[in-house]
Order: C-alpha cells, then structure tokens, then sequence
C-alpha cells in the first residue's frame, strides 16, 4: 500500500476522471424516493453541547443524542436497510458551531449491495468545535459500483477525527471453510469504488485525496498498493489531538503535516481489527 498512502499530506493520491455526467446527489437522476438525507447542527448552551438542528429523511435515521445533559453529545446515524441498495443515494450534512464536541457513531458495517450507489457527507467545523466519528466498515459486495464525495470546511483551531474502513468483500463468506468457487465470489468482486476527500482549513486546501478503482482492480492489489491484503483504512486526525502511539510496521503507519495534523493508516485481512484499532485511539474529552 505504500505507493497508495505514502505520499505526501497535501496530496491526490489517485487521479481518475470526474463522474460521467459530472453530478452530485443534487441532481442525480437516481428517484427521489431512494434519496435518504440526515442533518445535524450542535451548538452549546453554557458549558453543555446541545442539538439544535437535527432531521433524517429514510432510509438514514438519528438515534439520541444518548446523554441530552452531557457536555460531549454522543448521537447514532443509522441506515435500517443495513446498507445501501442499487439505486439509493444518501446526503449526510453536519455543522458544529464555535465549541459544539459531538461523537457520531454507527451501530454496524454497512454493506454496499449490487448497483449503482452515491453518498456525499459535508461536514463543517467551527472555532473549537470538535467531531469525532469513526464509522463501521463498508463492504463493497460483489457487483457493486459506490461512489462518495467527502468535503470537510474547518475552522483554524477546530478539532476532527474522521476515519473510514473499507473491505473487499464479504470476507466471512471467503474464509478456509468455504468452498473455493464461493470464495472467489465475495473477494474483489465489487465493479467500481469511486472515493474522493477534500478538506481545507479556513478556505485554504488542507488535503486532498481520492481513490478510484474498476474491476479487477490490478492497480489496488498490485504488489507496490495492498497486495493480499483484503482491508484498508484511514484515520484522519485534524487539528490538536494529544499524542497517539502508532508504531510503524507491516500493517500501518503514519504521514503528518507541518502543522501536526496527522493520518494513520492501517491494512490487513479483518475490517473491524482496523476499525477497533482507530477507535482506542481516539480520547473521548473535550
């Protein structure tokens, strides 16, 4: 994965060309009723965090916030549908005022099913505000095609930790046990994985990467990028987060800015082995 995550921080890490008819979840052409939409403001009252904007059209549903006198409001985004059907689009939209803290959660990996699917999550960060969220593995199934925008605004002294876990395949379904013909099936099986990140830090560009990667995916399993591994995934700490212990090795290492911003990055053959990696990293104060 080396030439896939090691470069440097202001970067693209792959070129590919813009979406075919160059559109968002705006103005797909996907129907409207597969147009699953969630919307969160936090701002403070006194010393507490408090949602004072919060709306989910289906399939995307809010759970919480779990603790409504916390001052660090923890909230659940939810899809019932387990994941994201051909044909559905999802739009996740967040803004934290001047010291809003909120951790958003998922309750479980959400499976990309066969056909075309987009989602779009915006986020903006004001002064001091801080948002964690490390969200369950996706899984990009066999016949897939999924294609998602992050676009991330953040005020000077804001504080994010971001992170996404991906799996190529069902992998419970291509274990030793399995017969071989099923196996072959569920690993590497999905057609496209479009994925673009852009984040900047008072209007100037902070980061910029983007994977795109079409059956069979030689470039992605090519020696030099994963390799055999079947996981992948980043951490994005932006901002002053304390110290974290992450050893560089086989399996994950690290890339950081002038600035301290810092991205952990972790491969292996089990999703949620990277996605409780990340999580214990992450301190849950303010």
């Amino acid at each position: 994965m080396k030439c896939f995550l090691r470069r440097r921080f202001y970067s693209v890490i792959a070129s590919f060309p813009p979406n075919p008819e160059g559109n968002s979840l705006r103005s797909t052409n996907l129907p409207s009723t597969n147009l699953g939409r969630a919307e969160l403001i936090a701002s403070t009252r006194g010393n507490r965090t408090v949602i004072s904007h919060q709306y989910s059209r289906a399939p995307l549903q809010w759970l919480g916030p779990l603790d409504p006198e916390s001052d660090f409001q923890q909230l659940y985004i939810r899809n019932p549908n387990g994941g994201l059907l051909g044909g559905d689009a999802q739009s996740i939209s967040l803004q934290l005022q001047e010291m809003a803290a909120v951790e958003l959660c998922t309750q479980s990996a959400t499976r990309i099913h066969p056909g075309l699917s987009r989602q779009e999550i915006d986020i903006e960060l004001e002064e001091n505000s801080s948002l964690i969220w490390i969200g369950h593995p996706v899984i990009l199934g066999t016949g897939t095609q999924f294609e998602q925008t992050v676009t991330v605004k953040l005020s000077k002294m804001a504080r994010l930790a971001y992170a996404e876990v991906w799996a190529a395949g069902r992998l419970a379904m291509s274990q030793e046990f399995t017969p071989a013909g099923v196996r072959e099936q569920e690993r590497w099986r999905f057609k496209r994985l479009s994925n673009r990140m852009r984040v900047d830090r008072d209007d100037s560009p902070l980061l910029r990467e983007a994977i795109a990667s079409d059956y069979p995916h030689a470039a992605l399993t090519s020696a030099g990028v994963l390799g055999s591994y079947l996981c992948w995934g980043s951490l994005y700490l932006f901002g002053d987060w304390p110290e974290i212990d992450w050893p560089e090795d086989e399996f994950q290492w690290s890339v950081e800015s002038a600035a301290g911003d810092r991205i952990l990055r972790q491969v292996g053959d089990q999703s949620m082995d990277i996605w409780h990696a990340f999580q214990a990293c992450v301190p849950r104060n303010r």
